[in-house]
């Protein structure tokens, strides 16, 4: 498949406290000027931005396939329930892989993990492929800072 580069900035997604809700800080990932929180819809969190250092770190690397995904054969968690990022919860995912010189993400959908998604879980986002020396520095910078308000977005120049 041969999918154009995309590019992948990471703004504050901000979930107001209120009700039951916990209050909640994280990174969206915004694919070429869009939202993709705001294209799901849902009640989500961004994987990125909270928890603590080390759930943070292994996020990282599984967005860098650096280690095991989170459900086979290789589907990452991007946004999850916003009280506890349990993917039992739910979670939107993808398919992250490598593909020489670029990551792709694709087949995106809805799933927890303890069921296969039906075909009504699939998401119509992506394919979405990114230059994957960028990518990377993107996906650390953003485990390094933590998004608030007023905190710019993230991109890679």
């Amino acid at each position: 498949m041969n999918v154009p580069l995309s590019r992948l900035e990471l703004a504050p997604l901000y979930r107001p406290p209120g009700g039951a809700t916990t209050e909640r800080w994280s990174w969206d990932f915004v694919v070429d000027g869009r939202s993709l929180a705001a294209a799901l819809a849902a009640d989500v969190a961004g994987a990125l931005g909270w928890g603590d250092p080390a759930w943070q770190a292994l996020i990282l690397d599984k967005l860098l396939g650096r280690s095991a995904p989170d459900l086979p054969p290789d589907r990452v968690a991007l946004y999850v329930c916003p009280e506890c990022g349990d993917l039992g919860c739910g979670a939107v995912t993808a398919s992250v892989v490598r593909e020489g010189d670029a990551v792709v993400w694709r087949d995106f959908a809805w799933e927890r993990d303890w069921e296969a998604p039906a075909p009504a879980d699939r998401l119509a986002l992506g394919p979405f492929r990114f230059e994957r020396g960028p990518y990377g520095r993107l996906l650390r910078a953003a485990t390094e800072a933590r998004p608030g308000p007023g905190t710019p977005p993230l991109a890679v120049a």
